[in-house]
C-alpha cells in the first residue's frame, strides 16, 4: 500500500490514524523502525526518522502541475519530545504550537509511535508559497471551517533512516504524490448527538 521515493520500503511500515475536533487535526502513526536516528530540537527532521503530513484545507490550494500542500514534519527524540516543523508556507518550528508525544523511538525498540494535535490555526493562513520558483503562488485557507463534512486533501508520509543517518525508505501511499492534485481526501465526520425520551 506504499511506495518509496527514496530507498525501498522493505520491512518498513506505518499505521496511520486521524481524528479531529474544534481544536485541531489529530495525526498518529505507529512506525516499524529498529534503527532510530535523530536530529536536534532546533530544526527540521526531513531526511532523518520522521513522520510527515501535507494538507490542503478545503482544496484551497489549486490542483495543478506544480502546487504542493502545507507540509509538516514531526521527529521524535529519545525522551519522547516531538519536534515539529512547517514548510512550503510560513516555514519554521511549530514545536511549541502543537501538542504531541512519542514513545519507543530508541535503540532496542521494534518501532515507535508519534501522536500530534495540529491546531487548526497552523493550517489557516493567507500567505505566499516559500518553495523556490513558486513564490508567486498565494493561498488563503482562512475560510476553512472544521466541521462535519469538511474535506482536507492530505498526504501522509514517513521517513526511516538508519543509525548513520542514511535513508532506508521515504514513502507514501500508493498513487499519491507531493502535488495537491494527488492527495487523498480526508472528510471530517463525527457522531451526531441523539436523545431518547
Amino acid at each position: 500500500t506504499a511506495s518509496a521515493w527514496v530507498g525501498e520500503v522493505g520491512e518498513s511500515s506505518v499505521t496511520v490514524r486521524f481524528a479531529w475536533d474544534e481544536v485541531g487535526l489529530y495525526y498518529a502513526a505507529t512506525i516499524n523502525d529498529t534503527t532510530p536516528s535523530y536530529r536536534g530540537e532546533d530544526g527540521y527532521w526531513v531526511g532523518i526518522d520522521c513522520l510527515e503530513l501535507a494538507v490542503n484545507p478545503a482544496h484551497a490550494i489549486p490542483a495543478n502541475d506544480q502546487n504542493e500542500g502545507i507540509f509538516f514534519s514531526f521527529g521524535a527524540t529519545r525522551k519522547g519530545k516531538v519536534v515539529g516543523w512547517r514548510h512550503n508556507y510560513l516555514d519554521g518550528l511549530v514545536s511549541d504550537d502543537i501538542t504531541a508525544a512519542a514513545k519507543g523511538h530508541k535503540k532496542g525498540s521494534d518501532g515507535y509511535t508519534i501522536e500530534v494535535c495540529i491546531p487548526w490555526e497552523l493550517v489557516l493562513m493567507d500567505t505566499n508559497c516559500t518553495i523556490g520558483g513558486k513564490t508567486d503562488l498565494h493561498i488563503d485557507t482562512t475560510a476553512f471551517v472544521p466541521q462535519n463534512g469538511a474535506v482536507l486533501g492530505v498526504l501522509p508520509c514517513a521517513i526511516d533512516a538508519d543509525e548513520n543517518d542514511n535513508i532506508l525508505a521515504a514513502y507514501k501511499f500508493n498513487g499519491t504524490d507531493f502535488l495537491v492534485r494527488d492527495f487523498i481526501n480526508l472528510t471530517l465526520t463525527g457522531k451526531s448527538e441523539q436523545t431518547s425520551e
